[in-house]
């Protein structure tokens, strides 16, 4: 076998193990896309929308670790009571309810069934 018939060959398998391997990744990445996507859609119909500021943030963590209950409490009530919108907007004051005496946490129930939980005024 000649030299540079010899280097061709080389190069083509190597080529061919670095298609390998790209394609593997690229599935594995398509693969972890899909499933976060799949997340996303999960969190998104639970309708639990956290919104504190920056102040607050650390405090709220806290709180949560501390309570991890009222998580599986608050995505309970929302899975319990998700509605479909109405096709006609209705005005509703909206239910507040403090959540920790301490603290400036209050949860707003809204109009589509789920909740709000926030540390801002409304």
């Amino acid at each position: 076998m000649s030299m540079p018939k010899l280097y061709l060959n080389l190069i083509i398998f190597l080529l061919v193990i670095v298609l390998a391997s790209v394609a593997t990744y690229a599935f594995e990445q398509h693969q972890t896309i899909e499933l976060l996507e799949k997340n996303v859609e999960k969190l998104l119909a639970s309708q639990v929308v956290f919104v504190i500021s920056n102040e607050n943030s650390e405090e709220v963590s806290k709180w949560l670790r501390k309570k991890p209950e009222m998580i599986k409490e608050w995505l309970a009530n929302v899975n319990s009571n998700a509605k479909q919108p109405d096709s006609k907007p209705k005005k509703q004051s909206q239910e507040v309810k403090t959540v920790s005496q301490s603290s400036s946490i209050k949860q707003y129930n809204l109009p589509n069934g789920g909740i709000l939980i926030t540390t801002r005024e409304q």
